[in-house]
């Protein structure tokens, strides 16, 4: 006695094909992820560092001095605005999504002494305030972003 089980393979081939397709061009999953990415950079900014888990240290006696003198506001990281401004998506940001990237941040050079901090410069020391990152519970967001445009073309 014997027994045959053949499988259609035309249903198959036809998933692999458009999976192989969507993984030549990721560029919707990764504008997904772009802007998953500015919205954690809007929340960083909101909480002053903690949305990363790396809370800003306060401000110096003597910038909360000049702050008040010049009346700007007393937050970190805050004077004209603009940098919270590029960090939401507005003028100044630095975003693009490609086949394979995803990438956000801002243009303004300042910003860039503030990740690490920075020592000597004119106005003295910068303590470290990490503006741009992904928390682990983004990159799996991100993963699963690309794994359902992988697997079903759609980006949510």
């Amino acid at each position: 006695m014997k027994f045959d089980f053949e499988i259609d393979t035309t249903g198959t081939v036809a998933v692999l094909t458009g999976l192989a397709d969507r993984a030549q061009d990721l560029k919707p999953a990764m504008r997904s992820i772009r802007d998953l990415m500015v919205e954690g950079h809007k929340k960083n900014f909101a909480t002053q560092g903690s949305f990363l888990g790396q809370p800003w240290p306060a401000l110096s006696a003597q910038t909360t001095e000049r702050k008040a003198r010049q009346g700007l506001p007393q937050n970190p990281m805050e004077s004209s605005g603009s940098l919270l401004r590029a960090l939401s998506g507005g003028r100044g940001r630095r975003t693009s999504a490609t086949k394979t990237m995803a990438r956000a941040g801002v243009m303004q050079y300042y910003a860039r002494f503030h990740l690490a901090g920075a020592s000597g410069g004119r106005k003295g020391d910068l303590p470290a305030r990490p503006l741009v990152g992904m928390t682990s519970a983004q990159v799996a967001r991100a993963n699963s972003i690309i794994r359902i445009y992988l697997e079903t073309g759609r980006v949510t």
